[in-house]
């Protein structure tokens, strides 16, 4: 829909899916203690697989943000599967023939700023956009308007065949002996075991260890001493970092790498705690019985 207010245009684009029951027999006991317990184990279950990244939001004057139209073999296959996503790529679509139909009934001004809003909205979450009608932009919407609607022509047993295929060569290469690898792989659902075991043995070169001596190269580029191991000198280029005058420090590492270990380290350092300090640390931890 097309929204003024105080002089502005807004286009607003919202495809919603709700999770809803095919028949009244597929309603649950809800005043069954178990039941409610299974279905919130089932939703914890499908919140966990999303990566930190999902509650990701970016605000920018200038996004860089590319979708590439070869998503369009994609978005059949997985449409089932992450709804909020999926149904941004929809209401961009629509969002991008309302804007094209408001441009052809002479509703926008030449050279007149638009505020554009897209939303793929579902009872477990909600994935949203907002766009101006620049150029860079609207193509943004154009690329959701191809993916969307040539993803439509396809059954999705054909889409899913056909990207099980793509998958199947990138493993390929991505693997040693991928090839025998993935067709094993694939293998396991014919057979009629509750657990299905497979081995595959890769030898990773180029492996270093949090306790293996840091290569020279590194040590001269950061002016560390070459003597010490990965994880002191992780240590010692944090504290490097907490020592200047930037405000933010923002650490990322395998667990174990002692990221917060540096941090308390250089907190106990008697000047720092005469400054004082107020230190926070949040630990959480999912438990599923």
């Amino acid at each position: 829909m097309l929204v003024k207010y105080k002089d502005k245009k807004y286009i607003i684009s919202i495809d919603y899916s709700i999770f809803a029951i095919r028949e009244i027999q597929d309603l649950d006991n809800l005043h069954s203690v178990e039941v409610l317990k299974r279905i919130l184990l089932k939703e914890i279950a499908y919140l966990r697989k999303k990566s930190v990244f999902a509650s990701l939001g970016l605000d920018s004057k200038t996004p860089k943000i590319n979708l590439s139209e070869s998503l369009a073999s994609y978005y059949k296959a997985f449409i089932t599967k992450d709804k909020e996503s999926m149904k941004m790529i929809q209401a961009g679509s629509y969002a991008y023939s309302f804007y094209c139909f408001l441009q052809s009934q002479n509703l926008l001004e030449d050279q007149e700023s638009v505020n554009i809003n897209i939303f793929g909205y579902s009872d477990r979450g909600i994935s949203s956009l907002t766009l101006t009608n620049t150029e860079e932009h609207i193509n943004i919407l154009k690329t959701c308007y191809h993916i969307y609607t040539n993803a439509r022509e396809e059954e999705l047993p054909t889409a899913r065949e056909k990207s099980l295929t793509k998958i199947k060569r990138q493993a390929a290469k991505s693997f040693t002996n991928g090839k025998e690898f993935f067709n094993e792989l694939m293998e396991t659902k014919n057979n009629n075991k509750p657990i299905h075991s497979l081995t595959h043995t890769e030898i990773v070169d180029n492996f270093l260890s949090p306790i293996d001596t840091i290569p020279t190269e590194i040590s001269n580029n950061l002016k560390l001493d070459p003597k010490l191991d990965l994880r002191n000198a992780h240590k010692e280029l944090i504290q490097r970092e907490l020592e200047s005058d930037k405000h933010y420090l923002f650490l990322t590492g395998n667990p174990g790498i002692g990221k917060t270990t540096a941090i308390t380290e250089f907190l106990k350092q008697p000047k720092i705690l005469d400054e004082g300090f107020l230190f926070f640390i949040l630990v959480h931890e999912y438990k599923l019985t």
